[in-house]
C-alpha cells in the first residue's frame, strides 16, 4: 500500500534528521524520563494502557497502548516512529515539540559526559574505568574530591559511569578498599546509587568496608549508615538463601542495639522501614513460633496506617516495597498482603487495574523507588 503525502510526512525515520545524532539516544532518554514521572518501568501491556489514560487524562492527543508498545517494548531496528507520537510523548514531560526536547537532551549531554566520561550508548570504556582496572586512583581520587560542588544530577550520571566501569572490571577490591570512606562513592555509589540487585562482583565486600568502624551510638548520621548498611547486606543474603550470613548480620541489627529503638524515628524511612520489617526474616530464621511471627506482622500493618499520612508520595512506595518485599520473601500468610494493599489503594489506583488482584510480587516493580533501578533496570 501507497502511503498518500500526509502519511509520508508524519512518518519520521529519527536518523533523516541531521539535526539528529544518535536515534537510540534520544528515545532512550525520552523513555527514561517519562518512567521517572509516572514512577514506574513499561514492561507490559497494561503498563502501556496505563500511561495511555495517563496522557488522556491530562487533555492531550491520544496515543492508544499498542503505539506506546511500539516505543517502549517492542524492538525492531527498522520500525520508524510518527513524529506527532513523539511531539505528544514530549509534551507529556513538559516540552512544546519533539525538537525542543531533543535540544535539551544535546545540551546535557554534552555537559553530562564530558571526556573523562563515557555516555551509556557507547561501547568504549572511559577514563573512570581504566583508573579502577589499573589501579590508578590517584587522580581518581582528585577528581571525586574536586566535583564536591557538582549539581546532584551531574554527581548522579558521574556515579552512573563509577557503576559501569565497577560492572567490568576484574577485581573492584582494590576500589572498595580504597574508596569505601570517600564521600562521593559513600554518598553515591552505595546510597543514592545503591544496586539492590547487587550486580557488581563482591559488591557485598564493598559494604563490608562501608560499614566498617561506625559506631551506631555515637551520633544520628553514624546511626543510619549502620542500619542501612547492614540491613541492605542482611536483605541481599536472605533472599539469595545464605542463612548463615543472614544470622550473623542480622545479630548486628537486633542484639545488643536498645538504643536504635530511642533514635529510629529520626531516621530517614527507607533504613527505618528495612530496620523494623527485616526483623521478620530473623524471626523465621530464629524459628519463632508463627504466632509471634503474626503478631509482629500486625503490628508493622499498623504502624503502616499510623505513618501513612505523614509522608509523601516517594516516601509512601518506599514503606509498601520494603513492607511487601518482607511478606513475599518470608512467606507470609495472604490475608496480611491483602491487608497491606489495602492501606496503599490510592498508589494502587494510579497503576493498570489487574495489578491490585495479582501476587505481592506482581507489584514491586512499580513501587521500586531505588534511583538506580531506573537507570539501570535488569
Amino acid at each position: 500500500m501507497k502511503l498518500n503525502f500526509k502519511s509520508k510526512e508524519l512518518l519520521v525515520n529519527i536518523t533523516m534528521d541531521k539535526s539528529i545524532t544518535d536515534k537510540d539516544y534520544f528515545i532512550a532518554e525520552l523513555k527514561q524520563r517519562i518512567r521517572l514521572k509516572i514512577g514506574f518501568q513499561i514492561s507490559t501491556m497494561p503498563d502501556c494502557n496505563k500511561l495511555s489514560e495517563e496522557i488522556s487524562a491530562i487533555g492531550l492527543s491520544g496515543v492508544s497502548g499498542i503505539t506506546i508498545y511500539r516505543v517502549f517494548i517492542h524492538k525492531h531496528k527498522d520500525h520508524q516512529h510518527y513524529k506527532n507520537t513523539l511531539h505528544i510523548l514530549t509534551n507529556f514531560i513538559g516540552f512544546n515539540r519533539w525538537d525542543d526536547f531533543v535540544e535539551d537532551v544535546k545540551k546535557n549531554r554534552l555537559k553530562l559526559h564530558q571526556p573523562l566520561n563515557a555516555d551509556n550508548t557507547s561501547n568504549k570504556n572511559s577514563l573512570i574505568f581504566h583508573c579502577i582496572q589499573q589501579e590508578c586512583f590517584n587522580p581518581l581520587e582528585a577528581y571525586f574530591d574536586s566535583i564536591e560542588d557538582f549539581e546532584h544530577d551531574l554527581k548522579f550520571e558521574i556515579n552512573l559511569d563509577v557503576y559501569d566501569s565497577l560492572l567490568k572490571v576484574e577485581n573492584p577490591f582494590s576500589f572498595y578498599k580504597r574508596f569505601a570512606k570517600n564521600k562521593f562513592v559513600r554518598k553515591y555509589l552505595f546510597e543514592y546509587g545503591f544496586d539492590p540487585s547487587f550486580r557488581i562482583k563482591d559488591y557485598d565486600e564493598g559494604f563490608d568496608f562501608y560499614v566498617d568502624g561506625i559506631k551506631p551510638d555515637e551520633s544520628e548520621l553514624e546511626l543510619r549508615v549502620y542500619i542501612f548498611g547492614f540491613s541492605v547486606l542482611l536483605r541481599h543474603y536472605y533472599i539469595h538463601k545464605n542463612f548463615p550470613e543472614s544470622i550473623k548480620v542480622a545479630r548486628k541489627l537486633y542484639h545488643n542495639t536498645e538504643y536504635i529503638d530511642k533514635e529510629l524515628e529520626g531516621i530517614y524511612i527507607f533504613p527505618r522501614m528495612r530496620f523494623l520489617c527485616y526483623k521478620v526474616w530473623y524471626m523465621v530464621m530464629n524459628e519463632q513460633h508463627k504466632n509471634t511471627i503474626e503478631q509482629y506482622v500486625e503490628d508493622l500493618l499498623e504502624y503502616c496506617k499510623t505513618i501513612y499520612p505523614k509522608h509523601n508520595e516517594t516516601e509512601r512506595k518506599i514503606i509498601y516495597y520494603v513492607m511487601a518485599e518482607t511478606f513475599i520473601y518470608a512467606d507470609i500468610n495472604n490475608k496480611y498482603h491483602l491487608a497491606l494493599k489495602a492501606i496503599f489503594i490510592e498508589e494502587f489506583n494510579h497503576l493498570p487495574s489487574i495489578i491490585f488482584d495479582k501476587n505481592l510480587l506482581h507489584s514491586l516493580s512499580y513501587f521500586e523507588s531505588n534511583g538506580l533501578m531506573f537507570h539501570r533496570p535488569l
